[in-house]
């Protein structure tokens, strides 16, 4: 999928690595900001699509998202108008304010055109069953 957006590079500090909350705010915010499609990506660690079902957790070596463990700097990519997206996330007591607040730095790049390529990988079900 390929489209305007923004890349937002979430570098944590030293002593403090960036928490599945603050990730998850990440998301949320982009959602609400009107983000179409969304990856994410650490230090040395796969792409991960993000969708409804993604699921962030506090893990060692950073968070566990979707299975995949993303830590260091992480790179979120998302698709959809910049200018709205980064106004949302820089708005007071959110999440550039969080990160800044914990030691680290929020960049964000305005795009023409960026690239979300990875694809959700689906998970057996465990209690439901299709119909037919």
């Amino acid at each position: 999928m390929t489209s305007s957006g923004l890349i937002i590079t979430l570098t944590p500090s030293s002593s403090n690595p960036i928490g599945a909350d603050i990730l998850l705010d990440t998301v949320e915010e982009l959602r609400g900001a009107g983000a179409e499609a969304m990856e994410v990506t650490g230090t040395g660690s796969p792409d991960v699509r993000i969708v409804a079902s993604t699921y962030f957790v506090d893990a060692a070596g950073g968070i566990k998202v979707d299975g995949q463990i993303v830590g260091g700097t992480i790179v979120i990519t998302a698709i959809g108008d910049p200018q709205t997206m980064q106004t949302a996330l820089a708005i007071a007591g959110g999440v550039v304010d969080t990160v800044h607040n914990a030691g680290g730095t929020v960049h964000m790049d305005q795009e023409t055109t960026v690239e979300v390529t990875a694809l959700h990988v689906n998970t057996p079900l465990r209690y439901a069953h299709p119909v037919s």
